[in-house]
């Protein structure tokens, strides 16, 4: 993974965030535009279901990825020092019986930095919502993944007025699948450069029932095939991240296990939702889904 960008020095015209939490970034002097991007944190996956043996069980749903915001505007405008909040990703579901929802992902924030919390200095000029949770496997049916993060409107946007503003909504996370192997994500066939987490595999009602694969990327372009766990319970591969050629993906789908534990599923990359756990059979427990991403802010200035 390339983090060439990934810079501390305030000195410094590019700056990369993609850890949850509160930062400040002074801009340097001299500059007279400033682009920013601003990604809200992905959705957690949902929990596979614990079957009980000749029963269905489904797999967990993915979770959305944040939606994306960016602005351009003149410096002039803009006080010396940005406030940044990058969004927490929200947590996978627990599998079980009954298994749990995964967790929405936070918002991301730019805003002036006049002193204190981002509450504080709530004239945003960029906000990101974050990406739905993956909903959990049940004995009927698999769960339906995570809707994206909605779009951003200009309120409490004030400050986007002064230059160019534009935003695209989340892509949905996977759903799972109660019989079967979920569909396969294709990479970039949705409006922004990332992918959604991936639903969690499933068991048909036969006794011992068939184990089934999760969800799977299929990749476009330079960007390769990401498989989902590996039946019987192989676990969900986490989302690759690099910036040079840019590229962000969620976590692909457990698989579910006709015999014994499900698969996890994977962890989401920066704004992307976390795959959906499989399906396990009792007394073994479906599994974990994977955690969303946290958000992502890249500031650039010329």
């Amino acid at each position: 993974m390339d983090f060439a960008y990934n810079l501390t020095n305030n000195a410094h015209k590019t700056q990369i965030y993609y850890t949850a939490g509160q930062y400040a970034y002074t801009l340097p002097k001299g500059i007279t535009m400033v682009y920013i991007l601003c990604m809200g944190a992905g959705g957690g996956g949902g929990g596979g279901f614990t079957r009980a043996a000749g029963s269905a069980g489904g797999g967990g749903g993915g979770g959305g990825t944040g939606a994306l915001t960016r602005v351009v505007i003149p410096k002039i405008f803009l006080s010396d020092s940005l406030l940044i909040l990058v969004g927490t990703g929200g947590s996978g579901g627990a599998g079980g019986d009954p298994a749990s929802a995964g967790i929405a992902g936070g918002q991301s924030i730019v805003t002036t930095n006049l002193g204190g919390t981002i509450a504080l200095n709530n004239l945003y000029i960029a906000q990101a919502n974050g990406g739905s949770a993956g909903n959990p496997g049940t004995g009927a049916a698999g769960g339906t993944g995570g809707a994206g993060g909605t779009a951003t409107t200009n309120t409490g946007m004030g400050m986007v007025s002064l230059g160019t503003f534009t935003n695209r909504i989340g892509i949905k996370g996977g759903d799972g699948n109660a019989t079967a192997s979920p569909l396969a994500d294709v990479y970039g066939t949705g409006s922004i450069p990332f992918s959604a987490g991936r639903g969690g595999g499933g068991i048909n009602a036969a006794n011992p029932g068939t184990s089934a694969n999760g969800g799977s990327i299929s990749g476009r372009g330079f960007v390769v095939d990401v498989a989902g766990g590996v039946a019987p319970g192989g676990n969900g591969q986490n989302g690759m991240f690099m910036m040079k050629p840019f590229v962000s993906l969620g976590g692909t789908g457990g698989a579910s296990n006709n015999a014994s534990d499900g698969g996890y599923g994977g962890n989401g990359g920066p704004g992307c939702g976390g795959g959906g756990g499989g399906a396990g059979t009792s007394p073994r427990p479906g599994r974990q889904g994977g955690a969303g991403g946290d958000g992502l802010v890249i500031v650039t200035c010329w």
